[in-house]
Formats: C-alpha cells, sequence, structure tokens
C-alpha cells in the first residue's frame, strides 16, 4: 500500500513536468545580423517571459505542451513583432530597427514649448526653465532657466542642443552649447562658462552615452580668481523599466574642478528633474518639474 501511494505521489509531481516543453532560439538585427541581447521574449497573453542573453539565445519554458505558441519580441530601438513559431526546432527571429525619431526622455513629433518650475534647495529657492522644440525635428533645442533667492543669488543659464544625428547608424550621437552665470553675493562668488559637449553613443550599447566637451570659465572669489580652458567627461545612461535618464559629468577647470549630475524622469507629459552642481565652495541640488505648455498637433 505504501508503494502505491509512492507511485501516485510521484506520478502526480512528475505530470506536469512532462507535460512542459523548452524552446530555445537567438535574436539577431535583421540588418547585420549582429546578436542582440536583452531583448524581451514573451508568450503572448501570459507573464511568461524571459530575455536574451549576450549571444542573442534565449531558452523559454512552455507549462503546457501545444504544438506552437504566439511569442512577442520587444527591444528598445527595434520594431515590435509577434510571431507564431512550432516547438519542436529552434527558432530564429530578426528584428528590424525603428527607423522613427526618438529621444531618450520624449518623442518628439510636432512643435512644442514647455514651461517648469525649478527650485534650488541651498541657494535660489525661486525658479523656472522655459524649452521650445521647433517644427523640423533635425534643428536643435532651446532651452533657458533662471533661479534666484528674490535677492542678489541667481542662477542663469542658456543651452542650445542639437537633434540625435545619424540615428539606427553604429555611432549616433549630438552636441550641446551651454551658456552658464552663477553669482553668491555673500560669498562674493562668480562664475561664468561657456561649455560644448557632445554625447556619442554606440548602437550595441543602447543604454550608455559618452559624454565629452570642452569650455571656458571664469571664476572668482574675494580672495581668488581664476580663468581658462577647461575638458569635461562623464556619461549618460536611461535606466529601463523605470525610465530614469540618469547622467553624470566632470570638469577640469584651471585649479579646480566642477561636478554636475542629473537624474530624469518622463511621466506621460510631466517630467521631473534633480539636479546637482558643485563648483569649489558653491553647491547647489535643483528640484525642477515641468509640462508642455502648447503643442501643435500634426
Amino acid at each position: 500500500m505504501l508503494r502505491l501511494c509512492t507511485l501516485l505521489l510521484l506520478l502526480l509531481w512528475t505530470t506536469p513536468l512532462l507535460a512542459q516543453r523548452t524552446l530555445t532560439g537567438r535574436v539577431t538585427d535583421s540588418k547585420d545580423g549582429t546578436d542582440l541581447a536583452g531583448v524581451t521574449i514573451i508568450q503572448k497573453n501570459t507573464m511568461n517571459g524571459v530575455a536574451s542573453s549576450t549571444d542573442g539565445s534565449f531558452q523559454l519554458t512552455i507549462p503546457s505542451s501545444p504544438d506552437s505558441v504566439t511569442l512577442v519580441f520587444s527591444s528598445i530601438g527595434y520594431v515590435r513583432i509577434e510571431r507564431r513559431v512550432p516547438l519542436n526546432k529552434p527558432v530564429d527571429i530578426a528584428l528590424s530597427q525603428d527607423t522613427r525619431q526618438f529621444e531618450c526622455d520624449l518623442l518628439i513629433a510636432y512643435p512644442r514649448y514647455e514651461l517648469g518650475l525649478s527650485s534650488g534647495v541651498l541657494h535660489t529657492p525661486a525658479g523656472a526653465t522655459l524649452l521650445y522644440r521647433p517644427k523640423l525635428r533635425n534643428l536643435a533645442t532651446v532651452v533657458l532657466s533662471y533661479q534666484t533667492n528674490l535677492g542678489r543669488n541667481y542662477q542663469a543659464s542658456a543651452a542650445v542642443t542639437s537633434a540625435e544625428q545619424y540615428p539606427g547608424h553604429t555611432f549616433q550621437g549630438n552636441a550641446s552649447v551651454e551658456h552658464r552665470r552663477i553669482r553668491l553675493a555673500d560669498d562674493g562668488f562668480h562664475f561664468v562658462s561657456t561649455a560644448l559637449t557632445t554625447n556619442v553613443s554606440l548602437q550595441r550599447f543602447r543604454y550608455f552615452t559618452l559624454v565629452l566637451g570642452t569650455g571656458y570659465a571664469h571664476q572668482q572669489t574675494e580672495n581668488t580668481r581664476a580663468y581658462g580652458l577647461g575638458y569635461t567627461f562623464g556619461g549618460q545612461s536611461f535606466v529601463p523599466g523605470v525610465d530614469i535618464l540618469l547622467r553624470a559629468q566632470a570638469t577640469r577647470w584651471p585649479g579646480y574642478w566642477q561636478w554636475q549630475g542629473s537624474a530624469t524622469h518622463q511621466m506621460r507629459r510631466l517630467r521631473l528633474s534633480l539636479l546637482y552642481n558643485q563648483v569649489r565652495q558653491y553647491r547647489e541640488f535643483n528640484l525642477g518639474a515641468s509640462y508642455p505648455i502648447y503643442r501643435e498637433r500634426p
């Protein structure tokens, strides 16, 4: 009797395992055949899914044993596809690059003005930003920003950023020119800089962008003065899943460093940001929120 019960329990435990099927395959780029890592593969209408490994291969366990299943393949920068595949042989899937123009923070398809409120935690609690994107998407984006303590402290900046160049190619990127002025009256601190930075990314590393640049700065306190050329290096990374754009960069000016960082999150049309800037004794955290105030539908 004990043996019979043991056999019945073993049969009940192994039957679902016997019914499972393992589907294997590989995902590549349809243009050059490059293996694609991090592609999400999901069995349609279920939560059953995996991601492709560094060589583009994947293994997906199908809990039942049908002859075929419908899989959904998706990855940032590529066209999402659905494919009905058999379970009795490996699957080879080629994804096509999405040729539409994307930016990391928002898809731009028409001209837009965006107004934002910003606050410096330490020195400049009241401020605003204005962003303008022209009708032609291959032109630049203009951002103006001003913050103050309603006294003699202020920070102001004006930046022009080009649209992404060569999207879908091995190398792609854009350039930005920014002019910035900072004043802390109580400390006698005054800082003026003009910098040119370039953002360069490789297609294989879609989530990371290298930041390089140069510029000229003039910094003055009650007792010191420094001016001259400097160089910038850093990185920018998009975190999928939580949709946060992180950026960190360091600039070496004559005799001192400038450290900058930011985190930006897009919530539908609302953009939230946290920025940090340090130049010698000046340190400031900025909180910002911006929202489109005008959109012209295509």
